[in-house]
């Protein structure tokens, strides 16, 4: 109790050695800048003005504690500000722009905390006070001096802390952020998480540790934070970001995120959101204006910074009642502004779930009303901090059977994401009060969210079933089982994120999920698929399309497949090559090459090359009939059929070198360095480098993701084909989703310009966007390439509109 006591006294002092005295009725004035107010303590009397005014260009919105409800004040509100109290609220209402002013007259005493509600990291005290308590200050300092002596150089301990008011902890907390922000941070987090439970949410105090961070270290400050309160840290650094570098710097945020967090989507996610908090707040709460802003990152990642600014809104913008902010923007926004809705709402009907539960069900459309019952569950997860009952009850409002278990769905992820006391249990239990389909699927994102935020708890049954076989036949039936129990996207997000390595056997397990969709969807299926394993759904989908319907359902496929870019229109066009075989037959490769042509002529663009190359791969494989055929065209003891056979014209020959080394590295029992010297004996300058490009694809599953391994691999080969080697590895990695391997080899290969002009093509390939591109080139750890990849960024933009 002595050291709390001292805290407190000592963190008064510091505030009475900064204040601004002011005689009473006199006018005091507050600068609000982009560095915060100044000065950020006052003493006024009762019935005194201070008067705020921004300077600089970035607007800035005064505002009483606490952030984002504005309530610490008496009688004040944010959802005042748009009723006729507004003038007697400690509020601006609004965001100052440059030369602005906002007054208030204080009629209250006390020690009144403000934030700047644009950047709640800015925070100032107004020390209100009347005639009579003038020597209280004086008694105070004498008290805090005799004190001194007994005060050492160290902090606070958490116990103290979490004692102190909350105006006397921010005033604390920012000197000790500014002295050391990490360690600042790893203090809140320990004195506010107790035994992996969240017992306060001092978000405030969150975004200071983070603009602490951003001031210290740069961007690079956010790899010290963690989603913890609400995201706060990660909206401290971007808030400062922003503020010194505006929205240009949007995309630089991105790359660090995935250079920090690598082939950790989770995270990355986490780490995104809060660029939307802090763009709103940026754009002064102009939600259309945030949402453009996050189009500056790569399209898989902009939806979690949409979800950043609905949030921001909804913490930060007057409530809402109605429909109004969701309906005004493109239903690409749809579940992201659904989510929140419910929070405006809430603060409109006094938090009453049977009301918020009432607008859910009069959504104007469907996606609005899934995403409103899934904002339902977040918010009753987090109103009832985990606790069962309180979820169910809140969610059990709901009329409707599909709202009460998207509600209670949505609340055990929020339950384990942000881990309260017992929530391993609770969300089991949670989901357990579904009915038993209702409940699987519940299962299996409680399960997918625990392994994406390594909360513990390992994968799903099924993932661990396949993770113990190496038979691909016997996984995919156990594939089958989950995708039937959770659904196809889902099921691919859980193989994707199983650890399962990036190989071929992976790529044809995942052909599964594809065969499923068309089976139960027909070409409309193809959506469902992701991009994982280098476009296996996509193979998986086309094969069996062709299986049911030959060439004559391939126009309406391969429209679909134009829409998602030249990534997947080339994995599609390499799939029909395999169903074309099997279409017409093992023994008539000729017949299935016609067809690939014929696709060239029927639609603009068609991938020719990769079609051919599907139809050799089957000849070797027989992928769409389960096994080899007996009428492959394969000779025994000759390495160059069939790609010496008269029968295949000229232009044909790419895609059977191509797939020519997988037969000769078979025949030489696996012999890499034997296939490479059959390779050198290809006369054809052109197929000999095909054929050694192939035996790197063939090398590639060998390495299991080991650099190392690729380069005693390719180092058997003639030494004049070791970095090409090395080269199409790091490509082929990069292709079906792998990022460290192949920045690593690139990074330590003799031939940099060779493997780094391949990596980049394949990069320019799968970037949807420019942006994207760019947070491609932040995995490059070499000064010169890293500018050399960013400089290509223009020749993105013209393939990425093409897309």
């Amino acid at each position: 109790m002595r050291g709390t006591t001292i805290w407190i006294l000592f963190a008064a002092l510091v505030l009475l050695a900064t204040a601004v005295p002011a005689s009473a009725h006199s006018p005091t004035t507050v600068a609000i800048t982009e560095d915060g107010f100044s000065p950020d303590h006052v003493t006024v009397h009762v019935g005194d003005s201070v008067t705020w005014i921004t300077r600089g260009v970035a607007g800035h919105w005064p505002a009483s504690d606490m952030h984002p409800t504005h309530t610490a004040y008496p009688g004040s509100s944010i959802n005042k500000c748009i009723t006729d109290e507004k003038k007697d609220i400690l509020d601006s209402c609004v965001g100052l722009k440059g030369g602005e002013s906002y007054t208030f007259t204080f009629s209250q005493a006390g020690k009144w905390g403000l934030h700047d509600h644009l950047y709640p990291g800015n925070t100032m005290t107004v020390e209100v006070v009347g005639e009579e308590k003038v020597d209280v200050f004086k008694n105070l300092i004498d008290a805090v001096t005799a004190y001194l002596s007994s005060i050492g150089k160290s902090g606070p301990t958490s116990d103290e802390f979490r004692a102190l008011d909350y105006t006397v902890q921010k005033s604390t907390f920012k000197t000790m952020a500014a002295r050391d922000p990490a360690g600042a941070w790893k203090f809140l987090t320990g004195t506010f998480i107790i035994d992996g439970q969240v017992k306060e949410n001092p978000h405030e105090l969150a975004h200071v540790a983070g603009k602490a961070l951003y001031k210290a270290k740069g961007i690079d400050g956010i790899g010290v934070c963690d989603p913890a309160f609400a995201f706060g840290c990660y909206h401290g650094v971007t808030e400062q970001m922003l503020l010194e570098r505006g929205s240009e710097g949007v995309p630089e945020i991105e790359s660090t995120c995935m250079r920090l967090f690598p082939n950790e989507e989770a995270l990355i996610a986490s780490c995104i959101h809060g660029t939307g908090h802090g763009l709103l707040t940026w754009e002064s709460l102009d939600v259309g204006s945030a949402l453009k802003d996050c189009d500056a990152l790569g399209e898989r990642h902009r939806s979690y910074c949409y979800d950043g600014v609905f949030m921001e809104n909804s913490f930060s913008a007057p409530a809402r009642d109605d429909w109004t902010l969701c309906e005004s923007v493109d239903e690409r926004y749809d579940a992201e502004c659904a989510k929140y809705h419910v929070y405006g709402m809430g603060a409109r009907v006094g938090w009453d779930p049977s009301a918020m539960a009432a607008s859910c069900e009069e959504a104007p459309r469907q996606a609005l009303r899934d995403g409103c019952f899934t904002g339902l569950g977040f918010y009753s997860a987090n109103a009832a901090r985990g606790d069962f009952n309180g979820i169910t009850n809140a969610c059990g409002t709901a009329q409707s059977e599909d709202g009460k278990s998207t509600c209670i769905t949505s609340a055990a992820v929020e339950v384990i994401f942000q881990e309260y006391a017992g929530w391993p249990a609770t969300s089991v239990n949670l989901c357990g009060s579904l009915a038993e389909g209702l409940k699987n699927e519940c299962l299996a994102r409680t399960t997918a969210i625990v392994a994406d935020y390594k909360r513990g708890v390992t994968n799903t049954p099924e993932i661990d079933r396949i993770k113990s076989m190496t038979n691909l036949e016997e996984q995919g039936k156990i594939y089958l089982q989950l995708i039937e129990r959770v659904g196809p996207v889902e099921a691919q997000e859980q193989l994707f994120h199983s650890g399962l390595p990036f190989t071929g056997q992976t790529h044809l397990l995942n052909h599964v999920v594809g065969e499923y969709l068309y089976e139960k969807h027909g070409a409309q299926g193809l959506v469902y698929c992701k991009e994982y394993f280098l476009a296996s759904c996509y193979h998986g989908f086309v094969i069996d399309a062709i299986g049911f319907k030959g060439i004559d359902g391939m126009d309406e496929i391969m429209a679909e497949c134009n829409k998602y870019g030249l990534s997947v229109s080339a994995q599609c066009s390499h799939a029909m090559g395999h169903g074309f075989l099997a279409w017409n037959g093992y023994a008539n490769i000729p017949d299935a090459l016609k067809m690939c042509n014929e696709m060239t002529s029927r639609v603009e663009g068609f991938p020719s090359f990769n079609c051919r190359d599907g139809v050799f791969m089957e000849n070797i494989w027989g992928i769409h009939a389960g096994a080899p055929s007996d009428e492959r065209w394969v000779k025994e003891g000759d390495n160059f059929y069939p790609c010496d056979d008269p029968r295949l014209s000229y232009a044909d020959l790419d895609g059977c070198w191509a797939n020519q080394p997988s037969l000769i590295y078979q025949s030489n029992g696996g012999d890499i360095a034997a296939v490479g010297q059959e390779c050198l004996k290809v006369e054809n300058p052109a197929y000999q480098k095909i054929c050694f490009n192939a035996l790197a694809r063939q090398i590639h599953p060998l390495t299991k993701g080991d650099p190392a391994a690729a380069f005693s691999m390719c180092g058997l080969l003639p030494s004049e084909w070791t970095d090409h080697c090395l080269s199409t590895i790091a490509t082929s990695d990069f292709s079906v989703g792998g990022r460290a391997m192949s920045f690593d080899i690139c990074s330590n290969v003799k031939d940099k310009p060779q493997c780094y002009t391949g990596l980049f093509g394949a990069m320019s390939v799968y970037a949807r966007t420019p942006q994207e591109y760019e947070s491609f080139c932040a995995y490059v750890t070499e000064d010169s390439w890293k500018q050399a990849c960013l400089n290509r960024t223009a020749t993105v933009t013209t393939v990425a509109l093409a897309k």
